[in-house]
């Protein structure tokens, strides 16, 4: 795919697609969107993709990725934030959680993304969050960190970033061990992964925790190296060689910029179009 890479802190020109059937559009002033995607390594594209209906299988059983070969391509969730935030003309995704006032939220089928339609399971375009780390080498502080992450002790930090928490009943007592763990992997996770970090640091002063953020498909691969101790993933996990949690159940929110008022609703196949390349103007929204 002939995608363009948007830095961090670049601003976003480029006019690609849209499409629709029955939305909450205002026709006075359309125009084209700026189609806005994550990176081929993130789980919160893949498990967009796969919601949405971008995934096609040739006849060799090989899945290929429909999204518009014209799509602003960034590689985290703060770069779309901040690109969204500048472009009047963009639509984006990102997880729930990082949602913050420079950017809004939209419907998709007439449904807000928020904690209670999430559970509720209103809300359509939802993933899990998880961690892992390799089964045959994993040390004591890995597992001691997932048992904490999984505890009812953890649960109200968890719930307290608007995620759907998954986790049991089981109070988390501290082992009193020593070490250092490395985690890295999807940016969607780093926020609620720092706070659960820095808790567990305070319930075992002989630990450090680093957390480090990239994209889960990179998080995996450093697990697999043994170059960190734990992943973090934003997309279903299937692999033997791993053993993962999840922890919390997260929404993937559809944006646009706020001075974008012809856009409040879409439905999701007009989401689907869009990132298709199939409707290039609001015009087109009906």
């Amino acid at each position: 795919m002939a995608k363009k890479i948007l830095l961090l802190i670049s601003t976003l020109l480029l006019i690609t697609s849209c499409t629709g059937k029955k939305t909450n559009v205002n026709k006075s002033k359309n125009f084209d969107l700026t189609v806005t995607s994550r990176e081929d390594g993130s789980g919160t594209r893949k498990s967009f993709i796969e919601q949405v209906g971008l995934i096609k299988e040739d006849k060799n059983g090989n899945y290929k990725d429909l999204t518009t070969d014209n799509s602003m391509v960034i590689n985290s969730t703060n770069g779309v934030l901040k690109a969204v935030g500048v472009d009047k003309t963009a639509i984006a995704y990102v997880s729930l959680t990082s949602l913050d006032d420079s950017v809004k939220a939209i419907k998709i089928d007439g449904v807000s993304p928020n904690k209670n339609t999430i559970e509720s399971g209103e809300y359509k375009l939802q993933r899990p969050f998880g961690l892992a780390y390799k089964k045959d080498s994993a040390k004591d502080l890995s597992k001691d960190f997932l048992e904490y992450v999984k505890s009812k002790s953890a649960k109200k930090l968890i719930e307290d970033e608007g995620l759907l928490a998954i986790t049991n009943e089981k109070e988390y007592k501290s082992k009193n061990l020593k070490g250092k763990l490395t985690i890295t992997g999807s940016s969607s996770l780093s926020s609620i992964v720092e706070k659960l970090a820095e808790n567990y640091e305070k319930l075992n002063k002989n630990v450090e925790v680093e957390v480090l953020s990239n994209e889960s498909l990179t998080g995996l691969k450093n697990v697999k190296d043994n170059v960190v101790d734990i992943a973090m993933v934003s997309n279903k996990l299937q692999d033997e060689n791993l053993f993962s949690e999840i922890f919390a159940i997260d929404g993937i929110a559809i944006i646009v910029n706020k001075d974008n008022t012809q856009i409040n609703d879409l439905t999701m196949e007009q989401l689907r179009d869009i990132y298709r390349g199939e409707i290039k103007n609001t015009g087109e929204l009906k």
